[in-house]
């Protein structure tokens, strides 16, 4: 946007902000693969002026715990949230499942099935590191398991080890470490053994939240296929 020389508030802040409100529904914290804080979340929500946020870390609710009092505080609105990994099935027999981001908003106070369902998603998530990191080393671009609980602690992820990687200069960019290494093509790839898109959805449903989907971008489908795809999944 335009920046407000000279002017405390400028007009398009104005006008937007007395008939919209601002929000953002897809924030991540440290507590998964983010940089901020929860607190640094909720304090810059609230020095950017947004009404409202949607915390919805990786396979954990422990960012938007530690979030809710300094939200309540600062009088920021702030919405339970989660990301979830999930596959959807192929479309035809020897077709390749699709991996899907889900996220669901509005969630009650998590119930023990659903904690326990999380946690399960949460030891899947380890034992592709496990597998990840012995990969990357078979390739000669050793990371090992205690550099990324380091950083990533116990939402450690592909993020975690492309940032290790660019530090110790196997890669320039991150972007790099995905394309070549970390992504669905790249050499060190380890699928992950996520839920059924289906199973996401009902597991969110059931706990009193809406569904919906993290960037339609990565299902890499456009046009009609796009759409196609987009009914299917709406279905559920």
């Amino acid at each position: 946007m335009a920046k407000c020389a000279g002017h405390s508030t400028c007009w398009w802040k104005r006008y937007y902000t007395s008939y919209f409100p601002l929000i953002d529904l897809h924030i991540h914290t440290t507590s998964s693969d983010g940089t901020w804080t929860p607190e640094q979340i909720v304090l810059g929500a609230k020095n950017l002026g947004l009404d409202a946020i949607a915390i919805t870390d990786h396979d954990t609710f422990a960012g938007y715990e530690e979030a809710q009092p300094v939200a309540a505080r600062e009088g920021v609105q702030l919405i339970r949230g989660i990301e979830l990994s999930t596959k959807l099935p192929p479309a035809s027999p020897g077709g390749k499942a699709k991996t899907v981001h889900l996220l669901g908003y509005f969630l009650r106070p998590p119930e023990p099935a659903l904690l326990e369902w999380v946690k399960e998603q949460q030891q899947i998530r380890h034992e592709r590191n496990v597998q990840l990191s012995a990969r990357l080393a078979e390739l000669d671009v050793p990371v090992s398991l205690d550099e990324v609980r380091q950083r990533g602690r116990s939402m450690a992820g592909r993020p975690h080890f492309a940032a290790i990687m660019v530090e110790k200069g196997y890669v320039k960019t991150l972007q790099e470490a995905f394309d070549k290494y970390l992504d669905e093509k790249g050499a060190a790839y380890v699928d992950k053994h996520d839920p059924t898109l289906a199973e996401g959805i009902r597991q969110v449903r059931e706990s009193g939240g809406i569904a919906s989907l993290a960037h339609p971008i990565r299902l890499n489908r456009f046009g009609r296929e796009e759409e196609d795809l987009i009914r299917q999944m709406a279905k559920m």
